[in-house]
């Protein structure tokens, strides 16, 4: 993270505190997308494959079951996510723009 905030001159307590609350709110976007997906989907993928070591094969029936719910949850969230940001962005310069400038 220190390499980043050097190359793009930010600040650095703005990014421990997003990396901290990344770390906290992972788990409940997880499960938000997973069920997002479930829902568009219908269903797990479910289909036989075989696979040379048990980690592998562990790996990829997760993948297979639970990997596009989760996938396509992830993708409708980003885009509704930026689709927000934009338009309440647009609000704010639309709002500040016309707010007289007194000096």
């Amino acid at each position: 993270m220190f390499p980043l905030v050097k190359a793009f001159r930010c600040s650095m307590p703005a990014a421990v505190i997003g990396f901290v609350m990344g770390k906290l709110v992972l788990p409940l976007f997880l499960v938000l997308n997973y069920r997002l997906g479930y829902l568009i989907i219908g269903h797990p993928a479910l289909s036989g494959f075989s696979a040379p070591y048990q980690a592998w094969q562990e790996w990829l029936i997760w993948i297979e079951e639970k990997g596009l719910a989760y996938f396509t949850g992830s993708a409708i969230m980003g885009v509704a996510s930026y689709l927000l940001v934009m338009i309440a962005l647009q609000l704010y310069r639309k709002k500040s723009s016309s707010k007289p400038v007194r000096g």
